[in-house]
């Protein structure tokens, strides 16, 4: 590979990911930058009041800049500092409750739930704000208690209905089991607040038409508040009413509304209703979002040219870490919990301190001169240190690997190879079809997947995904460990044995008892982690499989050739005598789609 060639392309790839920063990015690095200077001049003259908004301003902003633009973290100490110092200022007891609020927010964005659940409990001990109510139910499931946790998404539901939409929208999307008086109450508010966003012309008319047909009414109960029934429809105007809590909805609490019914409908198999809602609460977010698909088509085709293979540059040997790779919900979440229960492994979540430091790699092989091996060893002792800072003190002995969760490093599979050639890379695939429906069935909470919310997009990213691995495969031969989902739910101690020698430790039986682990998990995929494997989501695209025509049709290619590497591995998995097939083990777990036949994959006979 010629070193000038890759000098450019980097280059190019630089300034591309320049272009693209958000302008909220921009503004929000200059409003810190404002705020921190004002901090640092004379205070005297500032009114307390003033200086408790100049904190709150520099931690909300510090906590914007978290969402947008992740630096593995780097923000959440200056963040909790500014909270403090706002506190340290308050005299009013009410508003005090409310920055606690907000610091129990920081300490979950930061992956401590535990001291997130404290101030969440200690606001809730003066005043019943559902917002806190729904903080403290997502601290309940990081932490595993899932079953404590859909109560208290129930109890902020109940507290929200009739004054607050957000909490309610949001409760109702992340309860694992959706009673049927929230369902009814749920699809009241679906179409009152559909027919407030029709009325302001928030809609565009593609996105109004896949709204689920409903009538609605009013009801007055004798329990108080108002709920709404789906017969006639009363006309003001040629409207229907709508009470006052609805009547200015923001499309994403819409949407995670949507999301409620889809999964409450797919529990109760209602399957039409469950994909109307589903398609909808996409097509809702999806107006939301900003991405560019044929940007990040180029950029991949620039990366592929790029890294052509082995850089070679630098001698650092350090073996800490392990990234744990790919598209979400492929079963990365469950690899990480597997690797994360071994004693001498811990699992940072998704909070990387690699893409930071990409920058800094481009500008090093882009200046001419440059002693590279030097400077990438130097940027890769950077980031083994960054996220050796981040395991918790009270870890005793410390963990010789760390486990990087952050999915989107398949795209810097290159930069890894080149700053820390001796860590290891795991890469977790699933059934494109699988992956691509769970993809679009989950209102992911988080950036980065600004492409999930559009089946075309989503089928886009899938043969991205795929290209990517089957690059890395050619370049660097032997770099990826590639682990299939189903082989796993089949095979898992076979898989966990491998995975263990792959990475570098030793055989722990407890691997297999992940769910029982008490470590947090701030995924989309707590509820899954923590259940006994089971193989009841294999093969669950069928039950939408009508809907799900033309999004196979795009991926048939990609299909095919996951089909036959699966085959093969579960083919070579068969042929070991020793092999343990658990799916003809009693299976004690639950899942929503136990009627799916597991077994059956679209073109091939596995």
């Amino acid at each position: 590979m010629s070193l000038l060639h890759i000098l450019a392309i980097v280059l190019y790839v630089t300034t591309t990911c320049a272009r693209e920063l958000p302008e909220d990015v921009v503004s929000l690095e200059s409003r810190l930058k404002s705020i921190r200077s004002q901090l640092r001049s004379d205070l005297s003259s500032y009114s307390p009041n003033e200086l408790i908004n100049m904190h709150l301003d520099r931690a909300l902003t510090l906590q914007k800049l978290n969402h947008l633009k992740p630096d593995g973290g780097k923000r959440i100490a200056e963040a909790e500092e500014a909270y403090r110092s706002a506190l340290s200022l308050v005299g009013d007891r009410f508003f005090a409750q409310r920055i606690r609020g907000n610091l129990g927010a920081l300490f979950l964005e930061a992956g401590r739930a535990e001291e997130a659940l404290a101030e969440f409990d200690h606001c809730l001990s003066m005043t019943k704000d559902p917002s806190i109510m729904f903080n403290r139910a997502k601290a309940l499931g990081i932490l595993g208690s899932v079953e404590e946790a859909d109560v208290a998404y129930a109890e902020a539901a109940h507290a929200s209905y009739g004054s607050d939409l957000t909490s309610f929208s949001k409760a109702v999307a992340a309860m694992e089991k959706l009673e049927d008086q929230l369902l009814v109450m749920a699809e009241e508010v679906l179409g009152m607040a559909t027919e407030a966003l029709k009325n302001s012309g928030s809609l565009p008319p593609r996105v109004a038409e896949l709204a689920p047909k409903q009538h609605v009414e009013m009801e007055k109960k004798k329990s108080g508040g108002w709920l709404w029934g789906m017969m006639n429809v009363p006309q003001d105007a040629g409207r229907a009413i709508i009470p006052a809590w609805l009547t200015r909805p923001a499309v994403t609490d819409v949407s995670y509304l949507a999301f409620g019914v889809y999964k409450a409908k797919e529990r109760r198999k209602e399957y039409a209703a469950a994909w109307k809602a589903l398609a909808f609460g996409n097509a809702l977010m999806r107006t939301q979002q900003q991405y560019n698909m044929e940007l990040e088509e180029s950029t991949l085709d620039t990366l592929l040219q790029a890294f052509t293979g082995p850089f070679g540059a630098s001698d650092f040997n350090d073996e800490t870490p392990i990234f744990v790779v790919g598209l979400p919900r492929s079963g990365s979440t469950l690899v990480e919990q597997i690797l994360s229960t071994h004693s001498m492994a811990w699992g940072a979540g998704e909070d990387t301190a690699l893409a930071p430091l990409t920058p800094d790699v481009n500008r090093v092989l882009a200046t001419p001169g440059s002693n590279y091996a030097m400077e990438l060893k130097k940027l890769g002792k950077k980031y083994v240190r960054t996220m050796r800072a981040m395991v918790p003190v009270s870890r005793d002995p410390p963990p010789i690997k760390i486990v990087d969760k952050m999915l989107r490093n398949i795209w810097l599979v290159g930069y890894i190879d080149m700053l820390i050639p001796k860590a290891k890379i795991v890469h977790v695939m699933r059934h494109p079809m699988d992956a691509g429906l769970s993809c679009f069935a989950q209102p992911f909470g988080y950036n980065g997947v600004s492409w999930a919310w559009d089946l075309h997009e989503i089928a886009a990213q899938i043969k991205m995904t795929h290209r990517l691995a089957n690059h890395w495969d050619e370049t660097h031969p032997g770099r990826v460990l590639t682990i299939f989902y189903e082989e796993l739910v089949q095979y898992p101690r076979e898989v966990a044995t491998e995975l263990l020698e792959w990475v570098g430790l030793p055989w722990e039986e407890g691997v297999l008892s992940f769910y029982k682990a008490e470590r947090q998990v701030a995924t989309a995929s707590v509820a899954q982690v923590r259940k006994p494997l089971y193989n009841s989501s294999v093969a669950r695209w069928r039950i939408y499989e009508q809907q799900l025509g033309r999004f196979q049709s795009e991926l048939c290619g990609t299909i095919q050739a996951y089909e036959d590497k699966l085959g093969s591995a579960l083919a070579r998995r068969r042929s070991k005598p020793d092999a343990v097939d658990s799916s003809q083990q009693p299976d004690d777990s639950t899942s929503m789609t136990e009627d799916v036949n597991t077994n059956s994959m679209s073109k091939s006979e596995l």
